[in-house]
């Protein structure tokens, strides 16, 4: 084999090597976190990817690269009773239904939350019973989503080296 296809066939041999770890780093796989170890108050049912919190409850965790997850708002009451769903983004928290928005005994059925970036901190879930102690709103959260980030990066990295390693060598060739 001669020196010239020698020097096509590695670049051949790098060009692929560099786009699929590239590729490989743009479908890293997400991880569903497991809602049985996070902390709890209140009427609270856990399972590895459902959490259901019942009249005034909560759940919390220290999470890193956290994407998205899903959550149903239940309301088991009426007006003026405004039971109300939440998240909460390191201590701030953000309503996602209320007995006000579904109605009376309504419910939000499954929407997703996506974050605009990757969140790390402290998230939670809540459900809030207002007035009354009589009708209970629950909130159900599934599949929160937390994707491997130093994978992903270390996967760009590679694929980069190759590139610049295959254009350095494209260099020392020429010359």
């Amino acid at each position: 084999m001669s020196e010239k296809s020698m020097a096509s066939m590695m670049k051949k041999l790098s060009v692929t090597l560099a786009v699929s770890a590239l590729f490989a780093a743009g479908t890293a796989q997400a991880d569903t976190l497991d809602l049985t170890t996070w902390a709890s108050t209140g009427p609270v049912s856990l399972s590895s990817n459902l959490a259901n919190l019942t009249a005034t409850s909560s759940i919390s965790q220290s999470v890193t690269n956290v994407t998205s997850f899903q959550w149903f708002f239940q309301a088991n009451d009426y007006m003026p009773y405004n039971d109300w769903g939440y998240v909460s983004l390191n201590g701030v928290a953000t309503t996602l239904s209320s007995v006000a928005a579904v109605g009376d005994y309504g419910n939000s059925g499954w929407h997703t939350y996506n974050f605009g970036s990757a969140f790390s901190g402290n998230l939670g879930f809540g459900v809030n019973n207002a007035i009354d102690d009589s009708n209970s709103s629950q909130l159900y959260v599934q599949n929160v989503v937390a994707v491997p980030e130093p994978e992903t990066y270390a996967m760009v990295l590679a694929g980069l080296g190759l590139l610049g390693f295959m254009a350095r060598r494209k260099q020392d060739l020429a010359v």
